[in-house]
């Protein structure tokens, strides 16, 4: 049977541009979320002419965590699209591609319909792409997730602030030469404190390391590789799907 599958590679496609997005918001951290600024203030004692104190302070401008989120959410919607729109071309509108969980898969009503439609379906999803105890299940369980509507809490990646690299200060009698201070990139961090004025140059670099959180369907797992193989993964089975139909 003669199948189309441009839509599908077009939302494939758009998937890869919003992972490369986040790349490039992340390595490094993008200065459009968050702020490092000098802070004057005075030390929080209970007594009079309360010496001044200086901070060199690093604060987010929006949650990061939260906002990285819809950005993951959108690669892992359009991943979702391109195999729905597979389904719908194999069947009709109101089929959905099988991603539930691996166990739930033989039994599943869209499955029935697309092998009745595209013989052979039923074991290229069930022996090639989605083999039980598949390395790939937990992408297959993230694009799932696109159809929950508490899809976000999924998605919402760990930030932590790997250092803030090339930092060049001076104050009082101490002079700090491309140095490196870690902390939570989701949080404010008082990176420096001193009583003396404090000198900075602004020619540092953010390095975050982006991890899906630990309740998530890839816990502790580097956000974007993760999501190059899912992307990787559709891109197999719109390969598949297309040689089984057309050839």
């Amino acid at each position: 049977m003669p199948l189309d599958l441009k839509p599908s590679r077009i939302k494939l496609k758009a998937a890869r541009d919003h992972i490369e997005r986040l790349k490039n918001c992340t390595s490094p951290l993008d200065p459009k979320f968050y702020d490092i600024s000098l802070i004057e203030t005075r030390e929080p004692v209970i007594m009079l002419n309360a010496p001044k104190c200086y901070l060199l302070v690093y604060k987010p401008k929006e949650p990061v965590p939260e906002t990285l989120a819809n950005m993951i959410g959108d690669v892992v919607g359009n991943l979702k699209s391109a195999l729905d729109y597979a389904a719908v071309r194999i069947d009709v509108p109101g089929t959905y591609f099988p991603t539930a969980p691996r166990a739930n898969l033989p039994q599943l009503a869209s499955l029935v319909k697309l092998e009745a439609k595209l013989p052979g379906f039923r074991d290229l999803l069930l022996d090639r792409l989605r083999p039980e105890n598949g390395p790939d299940e937990p992408l297959w369980a993230l694009i799932g997730k696109a159809n929950n509507e508490n899809k976000h809490e999924d998605f919402i990646p760990t930030v932590t602030m790997v250092r803030v690299q090339g930092i060049n200060a001076r104050y009082a009698n101490t002079t700090l030469n491309n140095c490196a201070i870690v902390g939570d990139a989701a949080k404010p961090i008082n990176m420096i404190k001193s009583f003396a004025p404090i000198h900075f140059s602004s020619r540092y670099e953010t390095i975050v390391d982006l991890k899906f959180g630990p309740g998530t369907s890839a816990p502790n797992e580097a956000v974007v590789p993760i999501l190059q193989r899912a992307s990787d993964a559709v891109q197999c089975t719109l390969d598949e799907v297309d040689k089984m139909a057309n050839s």
